[in-house]
């Protein structure tokens, strides 16, 4: 009796197992839809722009600001159908142009294009796009642009950094020839960024002003002058130098945009890839624009009766390689904390460029 009902607990249970394996699972619960959230406040819609005031350290007569920069605003407030409202807010006016910076992270304006060289104090890593030759894409590739990014939120309290605009490189217009690559105490004008490449070749940078620099060579203040190659024959600088370095010096990649942390913040999400679209559209643009006016500023210059220096491979080698090296070994391998990523995308465009 006590077998049979041991024999029937057993049995029962077992029917029970093979119920439960065989019943319907629990029903998957059905995910809840949620809608996209709607931009509210600034931003938002047309009727409710957001306004940022831009500032920049040129007139508006200079080339970086009626080629790039001015378009470019007048660009993303047509893009984003007026919800931006991106306002030309003045130059060194509103701050001299080298104390930018701060006044930009304490938000008496929102958004500042200018050059890393103009403000060391805070962005002299920046300076690294300028010592290298390379587009976009290649800049990208060897994640230069994204490195300089990083850096800069990292020392600007967050700030978003949109570049580099590519532009030509640099040259060297002096008074007097020279025949090997040596500066050996000539007096050259520097704006911050060609100090290291001046002294390593012996000159003595002297820091002058962009406006100034046509009357400081007309009177001899400076045996020469180091300046972005595109800008010499606009200047009419064949009336004050009879010589130029034929060899470009890198291709200018220090130049951007910065947006202060809470002005980035703000701009809404579904706006941000519109501006970053645009402004590399445009910077690639700029880039290709920039290699047809230096050439084109050579030819003009040769045209007035100005000479283009040219050295030996070795001489030009020289020239090209203490270019890189100082302005790396002065601005980037300084910083610590940045300095080896941003240093290691520069030597993965130097191997391009020497391909």
């Amino acid at each position: 009796m006590g077998k049979m009902l041991a024999l029937m607990v057993t049995a029962m249970a077992m029917l029970l197992v093979i119920g439960a394996c065989g019943s319907d699972p629990t029903p998957t619960p059905k995910p809840v839809a949620t809608a996209t959230p709607v931009p509210t406040g600034p931003g938002s819609s047309a009727d409710n722009p957001m306004k940022i005031k831009v500032v920049r350290p040129w007139s508006p007569q200079s080339p970086s600001i009626k080629n790039f920069y001015t378009p470019f605003i007048a660009n993303i407030n047509e893009l984003t159908g007026g919800r931006l409202e991106l306002v030309d807010f003045g130059g060194s006016e509103i701050a001299p142009a080298f104390e930018q910076m701060r006044p930009l992270l304490e938000d008496q304006f929102q958004a500042l294009y200018t050059h890393a060289s103009y403000l060391q104090e805070f962005t002299a890593i920046g300076t690294s796009g300028d010592f290298v030759k390379g587009d976009w894409d290649q800049r990208e590739s060897c994640g230069l642009i994204s490195a300089v990014q990083d850096a800069y939120a990292d020392k600007l309290q967050g700030a978003h950094w949109m570049g580099p605009n590519i532009g030509a490189g640099y040259k060297i217009y002096l008074n007097d020839e020279i025949t090997e690559p040596s500066l050996k105490g000539l007096k050259i004008r520097d704006s911050g960024l060609y100090g290291p490449f001046i002294k390593k070749l012996g000159g003595i940078p002297t820091r002058i002003p962009f406006p100034e620099i046509y009357t400081a060579l007309e009177k001899g203040i400076i045996d020469g002058a180091a300046y972005a190659a595109s800008g010499a024959h606009r200047g009419s600088w064949y009336n004050v130098v009879n010589y130029w370095v034929d060899d470009e010096l890198g291709e200018g990649g220090g130049t951007g945009i910065f947006f202060n942390k809470k002005t980035w913040d703000a701009i809404p999400a579904d706006l941000k890839p519109i501006i970053n679209a645009e402004y590399e559209r445009m910077a690639k643009a700029n880039l290709a624009n920039s290699r047809v006016d230096s050439t084109k500023t050579d030819e003009n210059m040769r045209a007035e009766g100005t000479v283009g220096i040219k050295f030996d491979d070795a001489g030009m080698k020289l020239w090209q390689d203490t270019w890189f090296s100082e302005g790396k070994k002065e601005f980037i391998d300084s910083d610590s904390k940045n300095g080896p990523v941003v240093g290691a995308a520069m030597d993965c465009l130097k191997k391009i460029a020497d391909g």
